[in-house]
């Protein structure tokens, strides 16, 4: 439904997914289908009505799918109408990220970024959305997927289409539109953007192993592309990696760098590094997955960025671009 105003979208996916949970508890009632798909698919679909719980009415289903990648699902949930904030983020997730497991601490971080941006523009309250976007099928922990391409490249059509699609809904003015991705979200956001036809003004990464090009410049505006990583995440440098963070993969020599490695073979190297070009941002947070943290620098950063707000933003290198506002 991209190109359809968020609204319309909202209340149209909310009744499929009533319609779809009605006929889950009809089959279990009268005992059709395999009752532990079921059960498991209606765990889903309630996973997906919780976090719209808790968003209350700032929650925009814009996508569901609760059966897609052998359920492992799609989901694209805003948080603030994209279609009339000032500001929107488009948060692309990374490894092991399913509708189900990941639900929680994704919401998290959206309404984390989305409150903090919203702080920073001028005393205008309720202008920034920030968008979960679960539309493609992220890598799994258990297979060499996190070290190939197919599935950023399968998640780059979709991920054009939304974001395309959030430009031709927009009332009013153009908003101010970012592309922002974690870990190997970051990879889809690179495929989309370098294209050339990915209409946004802004990309912020966090943790990236890589965007599939050599060179800020080749994703757009490099005054514009932003990458953060912490000092001790082990997916932007292999010198922090830990036997956990090891994808076991038949046939690949065993070694504490060996997917670090076959990572930079087809991911590039991170945006983060030296020569990348862009900018580099300040992230105050160790690991790989805490670049969310309250009142960090990490978290500020990017909501800094997201709110235009662009002088703020605490780099390590390059230069940032004059303010929107």
């Amino acid at each position: 439904m991209d190109g359809i105003p968020a609204e319309d979208r909202d209340e149209a996916n909310r009744t499929a997914l009533a319609n779809q949970k009605r006929n889950v508890l009809d089959q279990l009632a009268s005992h059709q289908g395999d009752p532990a798909e079921l059960r498991e698919q209606l765990e889903r679909i309630n996973k997906v009505e919780d976090a719209l719980s808790k968003l209350g009415d700032r929650g925009f289903l814009l996508g569901v799918d609760t059966e897609a990648h052998a359920g492992h699902g799609k989901v694209i949930i805003a948080a603030g109408n994209p279609d009339t904030a000032r500001h929107t983020g488009v948060w692309v997730p990374g490894l092991s990220t399913t509708l189900y497991g990941s639900m929680d601490d994704n919401i998290d971080r959206i309404v984390r970024m989305n409150d903090t941006a919203d702080k920073l523009t001028l005393g205008r309250g309720g202008d920034v959305s920030t968008v979960y976007w679960l539309g493609y099928d992220a890598p799994d922990l258990d297979n060499a997927s996190v070290l190939m391409n197919s599935r950023s490249e399968a998640g780059r059509d979709p991920y054009l289409n939304f974001v395309t699609g959030l430009r031709a809904t927009h009332e009013g003015d153009a908003g101010h539109l970012v592309a922002m991705g974690h870990s190997y979200g970051s990879t889809v956001v690179g495929e989309a953007a370098k294209t050339g036809g990915l209409p946004v003004d802004d990309i912020v990464v966090a943790g990236s192993p890589g965007m599939h090009v050599d060179n800020a410049s080749q994703l757009g505006d490099a005054g514009h592309v932003w990458a953060g990583a912490s000092s001790t995440d082990p997916v932007a440098d292999a010198k922090f990696a830990e036997p956990w963070d090891k994808v076991l993969v038949p046939g690949m020599a065993p070694g504490i760098w060996a997917v670090e490695t076959a990572a930079d073979s087809t991911h590039g190297d991170a945006p983060t590094s030296d020569g990348f070009g862009g900018n580099n941002w300040v992230a105050d947070t160790g690991g790989h997955t805490s670049y969310w943290e309250p009142d960090s620098q990490s978290l500020k950063n990017q909501a800094r960025v997201l709110a235009g707000v662009y002088d703020e933003v605490t780099l390590n290198s390059g230069t940032a671009p004059g303010n929107l506002r």
